[in-house]
């Protein structure tokens, strides 16, 4: 499932003897950002120069009004999951971080948007690890079991491949395509994570990725990343851990907004022509 801040632990403590900053006076939280964003749920992501807890306020206004419970790990990596929320709506939310001797530092005030519940611009279809076999993907009740079940003959520009909840083995391979401003648009439905990575076919093209927790079920091990050699395809809010980076090699592309934390060799790779890398947190990793 989504990793809390202690799962960050084990990769934290081989760092900490060689801490950059170890006369910190004040705990200070930087890169901070919502990612795996659903419609229901996020994992807040954020980073301290010392070993420190993990907290995050959330709420429709700056006031806040719900809070995680207090993860007591020390760590320098944070990830904290959230849950509970209303699709197709924006929540402000701050991290906070603290240890014994420095006291506790809060982030400035952030937002993000939780996705809608349906397909706003075309049809949804839908992929259920818990659906019965047989399913045609055209509604919930009836949904393809796997990613790899999904007629990508049907889908079409504008339509949605909404993923719902729970763990995926086999890869996400993407082989249908959109139209330019009216992409296909594969997102999750509550937190879903792939663990079999995430691939769109050469040729295809117009596609929006958002919102998926790519990784390996065996920490000691580095599973399939993501590999984008289609054009105009769009990968924002994921978080990639524990896995090959990502690879973009078709025209047009844009790699944004997402987190890139522990992968083997390159975090961020982009090849084609006129793509773009933007406002990524790529670290524990050779980044680009």
């Amino acid at each position: 499932g989504a990793a809390g801040s202690g799962d960050a632990g084990a990769d934290d403590a081989a760092g900490d003897a060689t801490d950059p900053f170890p006369d910190a006076t004040e705990i200070v939280i930087v890169s901070v950002r919502a990612v795996a964003v659903t419609d229901t749920t996020a994992i807040v992501s954020w980073y301290t120069y010392v070993p420190a807890t993990s907290q995050v306020d959330w709420g429709v206004d700056d006031a806040y009004g719900s809070s995680s419970t207090l993860d007591a790990a020390m760590v320098q990596d944070h990830r904290v999951a959230i849950a509970g929320l209303s699709p197709d709506t924006e929540y402000h939310y701050s991290a906070r971080s603290g240890t014994p001797d420095l006291g506790e530092g809060r982030s400035e005030d952030h937002t993000f948007r939780t996705l809608p519940a349906g397909c706003p611009t075309g049809d949804a279809f839908h992929v259920d690890a818990a659906a019965p076999a047989g399913g045609d993907g055209l509604a919930e009740a009836t949904a393809w079991i796997t990613p790899a079940d999904a007629d990508w003959a049907a889908i079409g520009q504008g339509d949605c491949l909404i993923l719902h909840e729970g763990s995926y083995r086999d890869g996400l391979s993407v082989r249908g395509s959109g139209a330019e401003g009216d992409p296909i648009v594969v997102r999750p439905s509550g937190p879903v994570v792939l663990l079999g990575g995430i691939s769109v076919d050469e040729g295809v093209h117009d596609v929006e990725i958002r919102g998926f927790e790519v990784t390996h079920d065996d920490p000691a091990m580095r599973g399939e990343g993501i590999a984008l050699d289609g054009d105009r395809i769009t990968l924002t809010e994921c978080y990639l851990h524990h896995a090959s980076g990502v690879y973009s090699g078709g025209a047009g592309n844009l790699v944004a907004n997402n987190v890139v934390w522990f992968v083997e060799g390159v975090a961020l790779t982009v090849a084609g022509s006129d793509s773009a890398i933007e406002d990524n947190d790529a670290s524990h990793s050779t980044c680009m």
